[in-house]
């Protein structure tokens, strides 16, 4: 009897303590889902989950130390267009810069085809290390709408980016936007130096192409 009754102890304190193991680590990953819950929300983002850090092979610290929103200047002190001011905020927030990376490989799978046509030389982005094409349209109501493609998936993302962030504006807003953004976003500490001038370069090229 006294042998079924330790049993009974020792199996009732396991339970206990792997159930408060599990309380902990979800109290983890929820910090984490609700620090990047603008990724969710949105259908054009790459959704943040436990398996995607996971994946990525990012440790995540207890109280999500990582992740320091507020840290940088409010991306209301910068001109940006409506939509590239909500990639922005939403890229701030991300915790490391290879799930930076990764979303940004996820816009380069969501990038619209470019038609051959428009892949001539007038819309070449001069000084990429990757080649890279963007095209600019008007419509009738003075609105700019561009294409993209890049032979690199990195910068292909770079490049979607820009034209989801620029597309459906006008002319004075798309030249108006200041390329401080790129630091907000936490994209230049995800990129290498000239891929940080490709960017820029992309950046003025489709300005270039809209006045």
């Amino acid at each position: 009897t006294r042998m079924i009754v330790a049993m009974a102890m020792a199996m009732a304190m396991a339970t206990s303590m792997a159930g408060a193991v599990n309380a902990e680590r979800s109290n983890v990953f929820y910090a984490c889902r609700r620090a990047n819950s603008a990724f969710v929300q949105s259908s054009s983002f790459l959704p943040l989950s436990s398996a995607s850090y996971k994946r990525a092979g990012i440790h995540v610290p207890k109280v999500a130390r990582s992740v320091k929103i507020g840290s940088r200047m409010s991306v209301n002190d910068i001109k940006l267009t409506p939509e590239l001011k909500k990639l922005v905020q939403q890229f701030s927030i991300v915790p490391d810069p290879k799930l930076r990376y990764q979303q940004l490989l996820f816009f380069a799978g969501k990038l619209g085809a470019m038609e051959e046509a428009h892949k001539v030389e007038e819309n070449k982005v001069k000084g990429c290390q990757s080649t890279v094409y963007v095209h600019a349209t008007k419509d009738e109501e003075g609105k700019i709408w561009y294409t993209g493609d890049s032979d690199s998936q990195l910068t292909k993302g770079l490049c979607a980016m820009l034209v989801r962030g620029l597309s459906g504006n006008t002319v004075e807003d798309i030249v108006d936007v200041s390329p401080e953004f790129i630091k907000e976003a936490g994209l230049a500490v995800s990129l290498t130096p000239s891929r940080n001038n490709g960017f820029l370069n992309m950046l003025n090229t489709m300005k270039a192409q809209a006045k």
